[in-house]
């Protein structure tokens, strides 16, 4: 609730419940935008207003000042500013100085710089959870005022007691414990955390980290997923490219310019603000990513599409065939894993070589490309068939049987190559088929010696084929 006070009419009962002033603070710090307590709190140099000073509620407080025996008198006080704005609660920062009346026109609003940390804290806290919270009174009021002059070093004031509140020793420590707590920070502040991209990592507090709900900056680009009691965040890197940053919060609420207001002859008072406010900074070190991109070349350096891979990383196992480029990609996986390959399957024509066809990489950032060739099977074939040069039939015969002698020699290949020799029958000449049904046949093998003859027979019906030449063809694979 605010409350609103014209010009020209000035009610002596708005000190009496000047607590209504300040409500706004008890709203939740977590879910408060940075700048909305902004115009409850602030004014500019150079803005005018009116102090409303408590008289019908005046507490004497009792003390040493440097160490004698001191007393002085106070009240509630809040400004109202010419230019209309809300009313604004504000502290005595210069005891000894009386007011004479309620009504106190001409203060002005200047800057300050000499106002203690701890002072300007306890100014913003007060009637907040660190502090007696929103349903505060006005001997909580007051003695947030002692505690602000108990931290004004220039004057040396310890206040002991103060009438009209018997427990004021109490609430003083409570205020003060509520300054400690808010100036403290999450264990890791100003901490560097090394983490891992495509990882998330937790990271714990004692502090509510809700309490911090502005973002200063987060120049390592993760994201901040605080839980919902506030005691831990999963931090998570979001770009490959940031290997290194930071990220920050800070308690907005209440920021802002250190103001006073002045009037000649009268005691300065101080708008409640926080000039630095608590807030803190983690750093990180980020390992990013690297894939493996294996690249499947023969011997002439030609791309091989479909030969397959198993690979393996962090115990798991995938299996992938080279794409129409002869290329295959691993997935994405942290710096430094280690990620094994090993060739399962190749094309018509190659065999695996068990000294290239595997091995293991750890990444890098970024694509790490290895290149595995594959070598081609030579051989030499020679038919020896007696029909070479089209030898012609003459009577051929229903069951005709005909035998080609391939004579096989490997000139690179692998012990016991399994190979596939495909020989054909065809017109001597022309290359053309005989007859409706191919003689064609398709012979599969391992190549158990480095030189040998294989024997192919065929067995068909040739009586038609009288007076035609024949001769052998054979594909080796």
């Amino acid at each position: 609730m605010k409350i609103v006070r014209k010009k020209s009419k000035v009610s002596k009962i708005v000190l009496t419940v000047i607590g209504l002033l300040a409500i706004v603070t008890g709203i939740g710090l977590a879910s408060m935008p940075a700048n909305a307590a902004s115009d409850e709190f602030q004014m500019n140099p150079g803005e005018t207003g009116n102090i409303y000073y408590d008289t019908n509620n005046v507490y004497t407080m009792n003390g040493t000042k440097h160490g004698g025996a001191w007393s002085d008198q106070t009240a509630a006080m809040a400004v109202s500013p010419d230019n209309g704005s809300n009313q604004k609660i504000v502290f005595c920062i210069q005891p000894g100085v009386p007011f004479t009346s309620t009504d106190n026109p001409g203060y002005e609003a200047v800057g300050v710089n000499n106002i203690p940390q701890d002072a300007q804290i306890a100014s913003v806290i007060w009637n907040t959870f660190y502090g007696f919270g929103n349903n505060w009174t006005n001997a909580d009021r007051i003695t947030s005022q002692a505690v602000i002059w108990e931290l004004l070093p220039q004057y040396g004031i310890k206040v002991d007691a103060i009438s009209g509140i018997p427990d004021f020793q109490a609430r003083k420590q409570k205020l003060y414990a509520g300054i400690e707590e808010y100036k403290r920070v999450p264990e890791f502040s100003k901490t560097t955390v090394d983490l891992t991209f495509g990882e998330t990592k937790r990271l714990n507090s004692s502090v509510d980290l809700h309490s911090f709900e502005t973002l200063v900056s987060n120049s390592a680009k993760v994201n901040w997923n605080v839980a919902e009691n506030g005691k831990s965040v999963d931090v998570t890197p979001t770009d490959p490219n940031v290997t290194s940053g930071s990220i920050a919060f800070k308690r907005s609420f209440a920021e802002g310019t250190p103001i006073a207001l002045e009037k000649q002859g009268s005691q300065t008072v101080y708008l409640p603000s926080v000039k630095d406010p608590a807030g803190f900074p983690v750093n990180f070190n980020i390992k990013t990513v690297g894939t493996l991109k294996l690249k499947k070349v023969d011997e002439n350096g030609k791309t091989m599409p479909g030969v397959g891979f198993k690979l393996t990383a962090n115990g798991k196992s995938t299996t992938g065939k080279t794409n129409g480029n002869g290329e295959l990609d691993t997935p994405i996986y942290p710096v430094g894993t280690v990620v094994e390959y090993e060739e399962t399957e190749t094309i018509a024509g190659h065999y695996i070589d068990p000294a290239t066809s595997k091995g293991k990489v750890t990444l890098k950032e970024g694509t790490n490309v290895v290149t595995v060739k594959n070598p081609t099977l030579k051989f030499s074939v020679a038919s020896q068939a007696s029909n070479q040069d089209g030898a012609q039939f003459v009577n051929p015969t229903q069951h005709q049987k005909l035998r080609d002698e391939v004579l096989i020699e490997a000139k690179q290949a692998p012990t016991n190559a399994k190979l596939r020799l495909t020989t054909d029958f065809v017109e001597f000449g022309t290359g053309e088929q005989f007859g409706e049904e191919s003689l064609k046949q398709v012979t599969e093998f391992e190549a158990k010696q480095a030189k040998f003859v294989k024997n192919v027979y065929l067995d068909f019906d040739a009586t038609n084929l009288h007076g035609k030449k024949g001769v052998f063809t054979n594909l080796l694979e």
